[in-house]
């Protein structure tokens, strides 16, 4: 079961890389065009997005060991 457990959160995280790459490509392309008062949204949109995932994956990753860590210490 845990194996399973594994499986489906590396399916989980590698479509959400491939989705996310999608997303911000499209958004970006988008905040390109004129779109009125749109126009600031859309690009501080497509910088969020543009964040490196390489560093988001750290985040993640010290987030969930330091969770780990503390649930760990208090069980």
């Amino acid at each position: 079961m845990a194996k399973v457990k594994w499986g489906l959160i590396a399916l989980s995280i590698i479509l959400g890389l491939t989705l996310g790459a999608i997303l911000q490509e499209q958004v970006c392309s988008t905040a390109e065009q004129d779109l009125g008062t749109g126009t600031s949204v859309m690009k501080a949109t497509c910088a969020i997005l543009s964040i490196p995932i390489d560093l988001i994956l750290l985040v993640v990753l010290l987030a969930g060991l330091i969770g780990y860590l503390i649930w760990d210490h208090y069980n």
